[in-house]
């Protein structure tokens, strides 16, 4: 999405970082707050992330589906904010119940596991989403114009289905885990 409000919408890298500024706040807010809400609610944490996260997904990709051009709409920044309350509710307690399996003196190389698969998945999924991106367009997003983009950016968005579909299913996994491991945040 960064790659279409820059390079398609022609928004400049300052207005880029205000449209996705509600999910960082959002992010950062709960992440703040993880700990106190593992600690009442425990795995039940993870589970309404990764739901928020989810149903965040699918009503992003109605909102744009209505509009692709302009992102400042009131219903946008809200779904980004709720969406980074979902990240920051998920991503903030995975690590230590990933980790909370592991033995102490083990403990070293499963940070460094861990880590290292989180910026791998990270990096293949966003080069991954870049490349169907650019594929879909046929062309650079320099010499489209903006109506056709629209067009596409809604392609895209209509095969983009399959992500909120991914989280719902890490929702489902999270639900299956088994209840010995423990969550603990320090």
């Amino acid at each position: 999405m960064n790659y279409y409000v820059q390079s398609g919408l022609h928004y400049s890298v300052q207005s880029t970082s205000m449209v996705f500024l509600p999910l960082g706040v959002g992010f950062f807010l709960t992440s703040l707050l993880s700990s106190r809400l593992v600690k009442r609610w425990g795995r039940a944490v993870l589970k309404s992330g990764t739901l928020t996260m989810g149903v965040s997904s699918f009503l992003l990709i109605g909102s744009l589906h209505m509009d692709a051009i302009h992102l400042f709409h009131i219903q946008n920044i809200m779904i980004l904010g709720i969406y980074g309350l979902g990240l920051g509710m998920a991503t903030t307690p995975l690590a230590n119940v990933v980790l909370g399996t592991v033995s102490a003196e083990d403990a070293g190389t499963g940070s460094g596991l861990f880590t290292t698969s989180m910026y791998l998945a990270n990096s293949l999924g966003v080069a991954l989403i870049g490349i169907l991106f650019s594929s879909s367009l046929r062309h650079t997003l320099s010499e489209a114009h903006c109506r056709i983009i629209s067009g596409h950016f809604r392609f895209l968005l209509q095969r983009a289905d399959f992500l909120p579909v991914l989280v719902l299913f890490v929702f489902y996994f999270v639900t299956k885990m088994k209840h010995n491991c423990k969550i603990t945040l320090t």
